[in-house]
């Protein structure tokens, strides 16, 4: 018979230990990535579960008192949206709310911070896992469907949180809402609903297109290049709250094209002289936490179309030092509008302005 010392009974017993440890380790993270796999697979099957399911139904949206529903054909690529009325009115005695940035929702398209970012490069599952718990949390019955109830619930303070009830059968998305500390936010949800191809050619008759007015030529370019590209100073965020990641650095050449017979309409539009002359440069970041999104926009001082579009801000606030920012704000987010030396600089995003504020505080040339 052999007999075994302590000692190498005690390396033993650790050489176990470490390898249970070890393989434990392993376990856990093949457990976790399996998990967020799962995870991202889910989101990415509602999100798509709109387009790729053709649909008819009555859609309800609104973000207070006011309740607007909609009317809805789709199939595939194609869609069709009627307004069907509204229902609710103006809440009085409201609380005084911060600031609007003037005219935020009638700025052109490519000043929109996120805006047709969304689905195309922005949204990003594989993020969003890591800065949500994603968990279902029970059961609905939405227009007449059995649904699970999902949320996305934010990991980092001063952020939004998602609820979505997707149909049992098709993970379609029979209603969404978006979550702040105070309440609801905004709130989407089918009260009709059925899955079938819509018929009928009056289904696809498309309205009359807008004037394109503005045309916007787009050069994705190097965060390193971007002030020699865009040919004024840009600034860029030191440090970006905790979770978002830069998805995008971009270049924009603006160049409005107003028809002659119309420019006569557009002068008495804007306050003071309209340009004969637009065209700008604009320099655009894109910062995404997976779901919640912060875009860096910035112009030129001298920019005609900055001397445009100041004329419908109020005053910019006094105080010491060359940069001060101005604060816009509502339900939905937050926008900060900055001049530092001869750049002005929006950052907005759906976010609380206590997310953004560090933000700003750490901009330096690019």
């Amino acid at each position: 018979m052999f007999s075994v010392s302590p000692v190498v009974k005690l390396r033993t017993v650790l050489c176990a230990v470490a390898f249970a440890l070890a393989a434990g380790a392993i376990a856990f993270g093949v457990w976790t990535e399996a998990r967020d796999a799962r995870l991202e697979a889910l989101l990415t099957e509602i999100e798509s579960a709109e387009e790729r399911i053709p649909h008819v139904g009555l859609r309800e949206m609104g973000s207070g008192a006011e309740t607007v529903t909609l009317r809805v054909w789709a199939d595939g690529e194609r869609k069709k949206v009627e307004f069907a009325g509204v229902t609710g009115g103006k809440v009085e005695a409201r609380r005084p709310s911060p600031p609007r940035l003037p005219l935020f929702k009638s700025f052109p398209i490519f000043l929109r911070p996120g805006h047709g970012q969304w689905r195309r490069r922005v949204k990003d599952y594989g993020l969003a896992v890591r800065n949500y718990d994603i968990v279902r949390t029970g059961e609905a019955t939405v227009a007449g469907r059995a649904a699970d109830v999902y949320e996305a619930r934010a990991r980092h303070p001063g952020r939004a949180s998602y609820r979505v009830a997707a149909d049992r059968e098709n993970r379609f998305p029979l209603r969404f809402e978006v979550l702040n500390a105070q309440g609801t936010v905004f709130r989407t949800e089918f009260t009709e609903i059925s899955y079938e191809k819509p018929f009928g050619k009056t289904a696809w008759r498309e309205p009359a297109a807008w004037p394109q007015w503005i045309k916007v030529d787009r050069e994705e370019v190097p965060a390193s290049r971007i002030s020699d590209r865009a040919g004024f100073a840009v600034w860029a965020p030191r440090w970006v709250p905790r979770g978002f990641e830069l998805k995008g650095t971009e270049v924009l050449t603006v160049r409005p094209q107003i028809p002659e017979g119309l420019r006569e309409a557009a002068r008495r539009m804007f306050p003071g002289a309209l340009p004969e002359k637009l065209d700008s440069t604009v320099a655009h970041f894109n910062y995404t936490d997976g779901l919640a999104v912060l875009s860096v926009v910035e112009v030129s001082k001298s920019s005609e179309l900055w001397k445009l579009v100041k004329k419908w801000l109020p005053s910019r606030p006094q105080g010491e030092g060359t940069v001060v920012a101005q604060r816009f704000q509502d339900r939905f987010g937050a926008a900060y509008v900055m001049e530092i030396e001869d750049t002005v600089v929006l950052v907005a995003g759906n976010v609380s302005p206590e997310v953004i504020e560090p933000m700003i505080r750490t901009f330096e040339r690019r």
